[in-house]
């Protein structure tokens, strides 16, 4: 951990330490006047022993909003602050993170050298470290045309895996809850059950337009056993800017949407006994 994660850390999970640390608190919470600004960057030099240090301290005319940053002596930010929200940076060899923090939570993004996410964790933002509890973390993996991600959501005890194209959109997500082991007991509490909740399914044009996504649900005492799906479909036809689109449930056609071009389309709703209903729109307005 650098110097700087230090003193980011420092400062969410202890504001007031002494005079020094107070100092630098009242700093990042925004109590910057542009009378100040001259006496506290002298102060902050002094305080970090570098003439190296590059200090922005600013406050908007007309606006309630300070910001606060900090460089190194590359030139490169390390510190960044605008109002409630506040962003560390930090270069560890070739990698390098980046801490955000706001009034409900903070965050950590570690990167590789190609400057991909391949690790992030977020907490929640509380008054001390024993309640800031990790609330989710994610990992990435780069292979060939493929990214794939593993994310835990503790909060809301859910997981997911979740496989990207290479542009970063989601071709497949599976995600899982935990239930209560049906077996455990008050003398024999057991572990909850990492069961199966839901999968989704995406695929894309050459343009990376959207072209199908489903949604299979499962049941959750039941391992597998399938009870919902759903699914939609896009075509581009070149007629309008909008997709024709169709909705399927269960594999039956149950809605679809025809472009004759922007504001003229037509609208079907089929029903389980094989009749169908037509609505025609000209010019954004229905006709019938």
């Amino acid at each position: 951990m650098s110097f700087f994660e230090a003193l980011f850390f420092l400062y969410l999970f202890f504001p007031v330490i002494n005079e020094k640390q107070f100092l630098i608190s009242n700093a990042m919470k925004g109590n910057i006047t542009l009378e100040k600004t001259e006496e506290l960057k002298t102060k902050l030099e002094k305080f970090l022993n570098s003439d190296e240090i590059d200090f922005g301290l600013y406050e908007e005319p007309k606006k309630n909003h300070s910001e606060f940053y900090l460089k190194n002596s590359f030139g490169k930010l390390v510190f960044f602050k605008f109002d409630k929200e506040l962003l560390s940076v930090s270069n560890e060899l070739e990698n390098f993170s980046c801490t955000s923090v706001n009034e409900e939570q903070f965050s950590m993004v570690k990167y590789n050298a190609d400057y991909k996410p391949v690790e992030k964790i977020v907490w929640e933002n509380k008054n001390t470290v024993a309640d800031s509890k990790i609330i989710l973390k994610e990992n990435w993996k780069y292979s060939g045309e493929y990214i794939f991600s593993t994310k835990e959501d503790l909060k809301n005890k859910k997981n997911y895996e979740i496989r990207y194209s290479k542009d970063f959109l989601p071709l497949y997500v599976v995600e899982y809850c935990y239930i209560q082991n049906p077996e455990s007991t008050e003398k024999n509490p057991l572990p909850e059950i990492k069961t199966l909740v839901k999968k989704n399914f995406f695929s894309y044009d050459k343009q990376n337009r959207i072209l199908s996504d489903e949604e299979i649900f499962y049941d959750k005492k039941k391992e597998g056993k399938e009870i919902y799906r759903k699914k939609n479909v896009y075509s581009y036809t070149g007629k309008s800017e909008n997709a024709d689109f169709e909705f399927y449930e269960n594999g039956n056609l149950r809605f679809s949407i025809n472009y004759e071009n922007d504001d003229d389309f037509v609208e079907t709703v089929y029903f389980p006994d094989g009749k169908f209903m037509e609505t025609k729109f000209i010019n954004g307005e229905k006709v019938n």
